[in-house]
């Protein structure tokens, strides 16, 4: 079976900012008739921590909390535990409004946000709702008509996306604790202000993820301040592989926590925006550094990720036959579902639907068909090793495959959204993106012809507005 690959193009927005440090004309500098000793002991006094919270003095200063007082708001939770654990404000006690005390939601017996004033998302605030968690599902975003888009290395070839007739457009960026939200948010807008609606796909860091220290809360308060603009929101990307999750730690419930916060956030700021789970990505193996997507799609569902999605998100990456077989995949021995579009559907849509509740759809957020066709190297000859399967698909297969997995997926009424893996991306090598876009080095789209003309089709059957 086949792992996803790292995806080494470069963010396309920025995740944090750096604020100018010189000082203005004219302005005299903060130690220009402070003695050198009292500067040096000040210095040494700012990187004290008086209270023994775990903040050091100076981070107090810079967030107005007490340096000698351990909780500054009286709430029952630590100055640290709020900054770096809930992401809650240590100078108030009631973060989020409901009247229900930070200290009181974080460690009372029912299960409350701090920063959601209606935990379950039930229309009940926390401070006059008997049950704010347990038994009761959130109510889910009105998931949007079956739609088609790309994800895109830049605002370089929107024609491309125009020629395809897709609605949607996916960015991926990287989220690292001082992220710049603003940025995202603004550079977002601009493709929204073009007509398009915007999926943002983010992903963390999984250094700082495997340091703990509230960074999933951090995660999550992310996710909730670029809510305003983005349509939709995937949570993460391949959370079942070590490339994007702490080797060792690969646990489905571990990611089913970090989705739940994430969807309270996100809800608290735009109830409309479409929360969509990671895809995982689609692969046999189970091991310390990796786990099988059907074992961990198996293991969010028992985790209750039901409740905190909109959308289940999936990937399909490594076909290499028509979206109607079921077997002759150059690299198949064992008939695993991974290699073949409708058998992977299926499993992904009855995973999560096998009872009688209301169907969660699929948002396919990766659909991408591999041709080596029109660059100079093959793919063995490019170092992709792992993707010697697609040598014989060529950018015809592309564009019919694409087509037919298009109609398929709307027809089948399991599908909600369906983005092509990818547009224009440009790196050729081990990791063969370009390989994968519609978009060929010889600056034509075969697949935009087909993908247009099945939205045509769509269209005409009512499957599609």
């Amino acid at each position: 079976a086949i792992l996803a690959w790292p995806e080494v193009e470069p963010a396309l927005f920025p995740t944090a900012t750096t604020a100018p440090t010189a000082t203005p004309e004219h302005t005299p500098t903060a130690t220009q008739d402070i003695p050198a000793t009292q500067t040096a002991t000040r210095a040494i006094w700012l990187e004290g921590d008086d209270d023994g919270d775990g903040l050091l003095n100076g981070e107090e200063i810079e967030n107005d909390t007490l340096p000698n007082a351990k909780d500054t708001d009286g709430d029952d939770l630590s100055d640290f535990d709020e900054l770096k654990k809930h992401g809650t404000d240590p100078t108030n006690q009631d973060t989020d409004g409901d009247t229900v005390s930070d200290g009181e939601e974080v460690n009372g017996t029912r299960c409350l946000s701090p920063i959601s004033p209606d935990t379950d998302l039930d229309g009940m605030r926390d401070d006059i709702d008997p049950d704010s968690c347990t038994g009761i599902t959130p109510t889910p975003s009105p998931v949007p008509d079956f739609a088609l888009g790309g994800q895109v290395r830049g605002d370089e070839h929107l024609d491309v996306l125009d020629e395809a007739r897709m609605s949607w457009v996916k960015i991926q960026l990287r989220f690292g604790l001082g992220a710049d939200a603003s940025s995202t948010v603004q550079d977002a807008a601009k493709f929204k202000e073009k007509g398009y609606k915007v999926l943002l796909s983010v992903v963390g860091n999984k250094e700082e993820l495997e340091r703990g220290g509230g960074y999933n809360q951090a995660f999550a308060n992310f996710l909730g301040e670029i809510a305003p603009v983005a349509d939709g929101i995937e949570v993460w990307n391949e959370p079942n592989i070590q490339n994007e999750w702490p080797v060792g730690q690969i646990d489905p419930a571990d990611y089913t926590e970090l989705l739940r916060l994430s969807y309270s956030a996100v809800k608290a700021t735009n109830p409309r925006t479409l929360v969509i789970s990671a895809a995982p990505a689609p692969t046999g193996v189970n091991n310390e550094t990796v786990m099988s997507d059907d074992r961990f799609i198996q293991g969010m569902m028992s985790a209750g990720a039901r409740n905190y999605m909109d959308c289940v998100g999936i990937h399909y990456n490594a076909g290499a036959t028509p979206p109607s077989a079921t077997s002759g995949h150059p690299s198949d021995s064992t008939g695993h579902y991974s290699y073949y579009f409708l058998p992977m559907m299926d499993l992904y849509h009855d995973t999560f639907n096998s009872g009688g509740d209301q169907a969660v759809p699929l948002c396919f957020t990766e659909v991408g068909y591999l041709s080596p066709d029109g660059f100079d190297k093959t793919l063995a000859q490019a170092g992709a090793n792992n993707f010697i399967w697609a040598e014989g698909t060529s950018v015809r297969d592309q564009a019919e495959w694409l087509e037919e997995a298009l109609l398929r997926a709307c027809r089948s009424g399991k599908v909600k959204l369906f983005i092509v893996w990818n547009v224009d991306f440009e790196v050729y090598s081990e990791d063969p993106q370009a390989g994968y876009a519609i978009f060929r080095p010889n600056e034509r789209c075969p697949s935009c012809e087909t993908l247009s003309r099945a939205v045509g089709l769509l269209r005409n059957e009512g499957c599609m507005k």
